[in-house]
């Protein structure tokens, strides 16, 4: 049985939710799977339709099933909970692997990461941006022409649920007020009433539903605002050049980092780095990008794990 250990309720923390069922749906059969998340309503909705079984972190900490082989943890740094399951694996001899994101703090209390990240191949992480976890539609659209516009004008605001209402507002206002085509990512804390109010406000402004995957939108971009983390590696595999926001100081450095790899740029005035971009910066970055991460890190993680024999093969559905 496998563990997957998730916290939703964190900035950022659905779209990692996501990120994880997509590995853990593939790895192993639902009935060795178990998902520890904290209690969050809208979290234990959409496992339950999923028909994958949830407990909340306490739960997990007081009666850990003796039958798990493998714990994987997608959360941003350890806390307090995260760490005690660290100390039970290391305790009971089972192997802890956090899924690891640009940005993300240094998981120093275990042996490796998944995710391909840092890309310099230092630990005993699988090395490199290719083996970022994304859902297998990914590498479909990796494989599809793009035709780059003279300028970008349909711009995918990607913020994983990083801005209120008042900040996504200051953002969308100078974007709509230069002409570009403005559409917004999932954003579930964001209620209904404020996104119409927005809409109203914004003539032309659309959103992006519940998807299962962020491929088809963000391949429709011209280019993407996004927070450098898990999302710019999104972006990069379908061929969309990313401008990178990045409220507080540590984000600066991961989107620095990311620049260096030519798959976005840092965007301190958006609708200024947009005016800047023609169709031979768009295409440069946008095609850095898809020759940096296929969409296949998925598999590629999957035969990492069952090489290390974390995974059994003949349990497992999903081939390379």
């Amino acid at each position: 049985m496998v563990l997957f250990w998730a916290d939703p309720v964190a900035p950022g923390g659905w779209s990692r939710l996501e990120r994880s069922m997509t590995l853990a749906v593939h790895a192993v059969p639902r009935s060795a799977l178990l998902v520890a998340i904290p209690s969050h309503r809208r979290a234990e909705k959409y496992l339950a339709g999923r028909r994958i079984t949830a407990v909340g972190h306490e739960r997990a900490l007081r009666e850990l099933p003796d039958g798990i082989d493998l714990v994987v943890m997608d959360q941003k740094q350890p806390n307090e909970a995260a760490e005690r399951i660290i100390k039970m694996g290391r305790e009971r001899s089972i192997p802890v692997f956090p899924i690891r994101d640009p940005g993300d703090p240094d998981w120093g209390a275990v042996a490796g990461c998944l995710g391909g990240w840092p890309p310099d191949g230092k630990s005993s992480s699988p090395p490199g941006p290719e083996w970022a976890i994304l859902h297998p539609r990914f590498r479909h659209f990796n494989q599809v022409r793009r035709v780059y516009p003279r300028r970008a004008r349909k711009v995918l605001l990607h913020l994983e649920e990083r801005l209120g209402y008042r900040e996504l507002g200051d953002l969308i206002d100078p974007l709509w007020r230069r002409g570009y085509r403005v559409r917004v990512g999932p954003m579930a804390s964001i209620r209904g009433n404020l996104k119409r109010a927005l809409s109203a406000k914004y003539p032309g402004l659309r959103w992006v539903g519940a998807v299962e995957c962020m491929a088809r939108p963000l391949f429709e971009a011209d280019a993407a605002l996004l927070i450098p983390g898990a999302a710019a590696l999104e972006a990069a595999a379908v061929g969309t050049p990313a401008l990178y926001l990045c409220p507080e100081e540590k984000e600066r450095r991961t989107a620095a980092q990311l620049e260096r790899l030519g798959i976005g740029l840092v965007a301190e005035s958006p609708e200024d780095v947009l005016s800047r971009l023609d169709r031979d910066t768009l295409r440069g970055r946008g095609t850095a990008g898809k020759l940096l991460i296929d969409g296949r890190g998925l598999f590629r993680t999957l035969d990492f794990l069952r090489l290390q024999g974390f995974l059994h093969q003949r349990r497992n559905g999903t081939e390379s």
